[in-house]
């Protein structure tokens, strides 16, 4: 397999030895990427393809300094999720290609990608895939799929140490339909706060958000369950605790109705959790374009008290844009940047964003696909702080700003309710739409106390948009029992 380079802009701002780029990596295959690793300024990037009915992997090796591209390609596993660095070595999860059984490779490398050994686990049922991995306090956890007989499947969360041992392996959702692991990440207290989508009967049949925590013996709890459900079952649910100990989850909505004479087609909520499981904030995504919404992928905590989401903007033709935000804690948009289909220069090809790493200096290098002429290709984008190229025409090369617009909710109580529902701000009017998008209430003047009567609505949910005094438009949600 052969590695050529196309760099589409090569774009070597130097500042303090930062050289800021957009390539695009030419390869024999179309491959299938996740995230990358950083580790001595090398890039590292798992992927796998599909050649002749047969699954490969292996790991992309990336010299960034030098722009030379090594090939570390291994033909007996394929890669499930992300290269993890203890110590200067590298741990790589995988699967087995060429044997029925179902089980989990762990491989240790050496910084040039050698093997030390290969350990094999296994789980309760048939492990179909490892969807994440992550280290904390020099330990390594694998999250994967056990999948039984009658579409029952649950999400195992293994402990391994850097010599291969297992501390614990545990299972969420045995009396659950389906469960899907889609993230891992840690508090303060080195509790493994576990992200899945889970399919449930009630408040409605549906695929929800659900946070458990475990702590380092690997009891487990839940933690918090959305809402909402989202309107795909397999829509991701990615997390990262912030340094606050906030925890920000994100999900896809299925929301299909007017407001604002718009039609908002399944945005993107992200949901601020406490570390006791209560919902303390809320805000949604939206594009000005009602026919795009935004897709995440990936959400990292920053350096400082702001944290990083990637992912597109996705169109109603095909899916164009990468897409890069930085927020606040508050959930305030510090600053976003989308690069089109027209800026990768190649007809026909869209985009998108799947990884973020940020630099001690607060440089950003980006992992993206690009699909052209029906092959998926490495995209890399590195960038400064501000999300530029070059701090002195930021707006040059990436193309687009401030095309999204937080939608900003407010948290109604008590919720679920019977009658009567308090808003916790003042607001001077109030629509509410049932889940079809039909509007079945209007009250152009609020009584004193912000209190609205539910009382002859049927049991369900709703969604509800207000005016405060300020007249900005403010959003929430309630369920009537």
């Amino acid at each position: 397999m052969k590695f050529i380079i196309l760099i589409l802009l090569g774009i070597n701002i130097q500042g303090i030895s930062q050289v800021y780029y957009n390539k695009i990596i030419e390869l024999d295959n179309s491959v299938v990427l996740k995230t990358l690793k950083i580790v001595n300024d090398d890039i590292l990037i798992p992927f796998y393809y599909f050649h002749n009915d047969t699954i490969s992997g292996g790991i992309l090796k990336i010299d960034e300094l030098n722009n030379q591209f090594i090939e570390e390609c291994n033909n007996t596993t394929v890669i499930g999720a992300g290269l993890l660095n203890i110590d200067n070595h590298i741990y790589k999860p995988a699967l087995f290609k060429s044997t029925s059984d179902s089980s989990i490779v762990l491989q240790k490398l050496n910084p040039d990608l050698s093997e030390i050994w290969t350990k094999v686990y296994f789980g309760n049922g048939a492990i179909t895939t490892v969807a994440r991995s992550a280290q904390n306090e020099g330990k390594i956890f694998l999250l994967s799929q056990d999948d039984f007989p009658n579409n029952h499947r649950e999400t195992n969360i293994k402990k391994i140490d850097t010599d291969g041992n297992e501390d614990y392996s545990i299972n969420i959702g045995v009396n659950l339909d389906r469960t899907f692991g889609w993230g891992i990440d840690f508090d303060s207290n080195n509790n493994a706060i576990i992200s899945v989508g889970t399919f449930l009967q009630e408040p409605s049949i549906g695929r929800y958000g659900q946070l458990y925590k475990v702590n380092s013996e690997g009891i487990f709890s839940l933690l918090f369950t959305s809402e909402e459900a989202a309107p795909n079952g397999a829509d991701p649910f990615h997390i990262a605790v912030l340094k606050n100990g906030l925890i920000v989850q994100s999900m896809e909505l299925d929301r299909k109705f007017p407001i604002d004479i718009e039609t908002i087609s399944e945005p993107s909520l992200i949901q601020f959790i406490n570390e006791s499981g209560q919902k303390v904030n809320e805000v949604v995504l939206d594009h000005y374009n009602f026919n795009e919404s935004v897709t995440i992928y990936k959400i990292l905590d920053g350096l400082g008290d702001y944290f990083f989401i990637v992912g597109e903007l996705d169109g109603l033709a095909q899916k164009e844009y990468g897409l890069i935000l930085k927020m606040d804690y508050e959930g305030n948009i510090i600053w976003e940047k989308r690069i089109s289909k027209s800026f990768i220069l190649l007809p026909g090809a869209w985009g998108y964003f799947l990884d973020v790493i940020e630099d001690e200096n607060g440089d950003l290098t980006i992992l993206g696909s690009v699909n052209h002429e029906s092959k998926r290709k490495p995209w890399l984008v590195k960038i400064n702080s501000q999300g530029c190229f070059d701090t002195s025409d930021c707006d040059t090369f990436l193309v687009g700003n401030k095309n999204l617009k937080i939608q900003r909710n407010i948290l109604p109580y008590p919720n679920p309710t019977e009658s009567f529902l308090s808003i916790n701000e003042s607001i001077k009017n109030v629509i509410l739409f049932d889940f079809l998008g039909h509007q079945t209430m209007q009250l152009d003047k609020i009584d004193t106390g912000n209190i609205i009567d539910l009382s002859k609505l049927s049991s369900g949910i709703y969604f509800g948009v207000a005016q405060d005094e300020s007249g900005q438009i403010v959003r929430f949600k309630v369920v009537k029992q």
